[in-house]
């Protein structure tokens, strides 16, 4: 799965904020509402998938990526080495440099640097190697592979703690993938720049994520707990099944929890989204975990958006205890002879899943990138069903109201098609 898709894709170029306004149900899971308008795409990087990313501030930052480059009259797409940086105030991408990158690696920017680890050539080699790209100076720093690194993979996925005290004290995170002999990896690792050391972290939990790639990954610090969180959804698992698990990791007692898994009747009944993967989860408001598109378990590309409420999340995991085993429904429910989790009435109808009902994303997309700014999502790239090249700049306008909090999540999930790369 990931680079034996059946759905034909084509590379697109686009840029979504999404600004989200949640409209309370009765029952189910709540909606949002808004529209779309353009922006400019002038000076804009060519369309582009499979590239890797990170934020900081008020910027977007992209490496990368399967690209499409004109030929005089002609086109077509190869591995790019670009370095672009894009303004979320400005509404401005700028080419900062180039320097190497490679398939199915992942990123996040970690303090000043840019980092990027693993994946693999045109060729088909697999690496674990780490570049740091010093943003301030535009500088490339490539350490020497140290013993202790995590073994070579591809289809991992990263994200940074990105509200630590010092830059010093920020780690790259990097999450499963797969590996160099077919298999798939469900390690969780920690870098830091600043000593430029690996650690593999444990789990003392009594459950863990199975073995995925294509998934993806967000860093959350939690201001009333005082507690640093990683939260991971979905991805394809070595069967080549889409995943629709939602994990909780807590740092400082490093231990896995599931906090959210589906059954096929809460997604028919429109409660939780499908199983996906080839998604890039971000983080608005330090409180909404979203989603957008991605491959399906029925190897469809998506188009719809969701959100999952960790402050909701909070009133149930007093009550909760979800098993990672689908048959069993994970949905609090409706009726009081169904309360298999004996959860007070009150919260029943507070299901921490909110879905877009309309409109949906433009086109139907996976293997984008994005970061988030306030309640502002911002989407980049990708590839659709649509068969055409796009080049043209969305916002995804949802009023959602104003947050003191304008925390980013640095994370990415990135992703391949056959038709273009090794499988």
């Amino acid at each position: 799965f990931g680079g034996k898709m059946k759905a034909v894709g084509s590379q697109l170029l686009f840029l979504v904020v999404l600004v989200f306004f949640v409209l309370g149900t009765s029952h189910g899971a709540s909606l949002i509402d808004g529209n779309f308008f353009d922006l400019s795409t002038f000076g804009a990087p060519s369309a582009r998938y499979l590239a890797q990313s990170g934020s900081k501030g008020d910027f977007l930052f992209v490496h990368g990526g399967v690209a499409t480059v004109e030929y005089g009259s002609n086109s077509k797409t190869e591995l790019s080495d670009e370095f672009w940086s894009f303004d979320s105030n400005e509404d401005t991408w700028t080419l900062v440099d180039h320097f190497p990158s490679y398939l199915g690696a992942a990123a996040a920017v970690v303090g000043d640097f840019f980092v990027t680890f693993g994946g693999k050539d045109v060729s088909d080699v697999f690496n674990n190697g780490l570049l740091l790209y010093h943003i301030p100076s535009e500088e490339l720093v490539e350490p020497a592979v140290d013993e202790s690194a995590p073994d070579p993979r591809w289809g991992h996925c990263a994200t940074a703690s990105n509200k630590r005290k010092s830059d010093e004290d920020e780690d790259l995170f990097v999450f499963g993938g797969q590996l160099e002999n077919g298999d798939l990896a469900n390690d969780l690792w920690a870098y830091n720049p600043a000593s430029d050391s690996w650690k593999l972290l444990e789990n003392k939990g009594s459950s863990s994520p199975r073995a995925r790639m294509w998934s993806s990954i967000v860093f959350q610090f939690d201001p009333i707990e005082e507690k640093e969180f990683l939260y991971l959804f979905g991805g394809v698992d070595a069967s080549d099944v889409a995943l629709s698990d939602l994990w909780q990791y807590d740092i400082e007692e490093e231990k896995w929890t599931i906090i959210s898994q589906s059954s096929a009747r809460d997604v028919e009944a429109g409660e939780f989204p499908r199983a996906r993967s080839r998604i890039q989860m971000s983080l608005l408001q330090g409180r909404y975990l979203t989603i957008v598109g991605g491959i399906s378990d029925t190897n469809d590309i998506l188009a719809d958006v969701w959100l999952f409420d960790l402050t909701l999340f909070s009133v149930f995991q007093d009550f909760v205890t979800f098993s990672e085993d689908t048959s069993v429904s994970s949905t609090p429910q409706s009726s009081a002879s169904t309360n298999i989790f004996d959860i007070p009435e009150s919260f029943l109808s507070q299901n921490p899943w909110t879905y877009a009902a309309y409109p949906q994303v433009p086109k139907r997309l996976s293997d984008y990138v994005c970061f988030s700014r306030s309640s502002n999502l911002f989407i980049f790239g990708g590839l659709d069903r649509s068969g055409k090249l796009s080049f043209f700049t969305r916002i995804f306008s949802f009023p959602f109201g104003d947050s003191s909090d304008s925390s980013n999540s640095s994370n990415s999930s990135n992703s391949s098609d056959a038709s273009s790369i090794p499988s």
